[in-house]
């Protein structure tokens, strides 16, 4: 199984949350998880991690492209790694071509405020 490290930054994911910027925090929360998701793809593909070198390894890293990946939460800009030989892809994009993704996990919040009911 792969695992997956994350960095957030409290500052900002505090301020996001105290001034009720849900969708933004899920939004960055979103690009941080898909990014990580192809470096690992592209780690299994290359058969070695960032800075590793190693015998089995099967090609070189090259940089990244900027990918645009809607969502029911907005649009991200992502940041799809490539090799250099080029025959590596990310089967985020290959299982949705247009770059959609219906991600009913990952609700659209919306900050309400808790002083008056809503209205019915």
């Amino acid at each position: 199984m792969t695992q997956l490290n994350l960095t957030l930054d409290a500052n900002k994911l505090t301020d996001a949350i105290l001034n009720c910027d849900l969708d933004q925090v899920m939004k960055s929360t979103f690009v941080t998880v898909l990014n990580a998701y192809m470096e690992s793809e592209r780690d299994q593909y290359m058969k070695s991690k960032r800075y590793e070198r190693d015998e089995d390894r099967c090609d070189y890293r090259n940089g990244y492209d900027e990918r645009d990946f809607t969502t029911k939460i907005g649009t991200l800009k992502l940041n799809v790694p490539r090799t250099r030989s080029g025959d590596f892809h990310t089967q985020l994009f290959e299982l949705n071509p247009s770059g959609w993704i219906k991600a009913y996990w990952l609700p659209s919040l919306r900050c309400t405020s808790m002083a008056s009911p809503p209205a019915k």
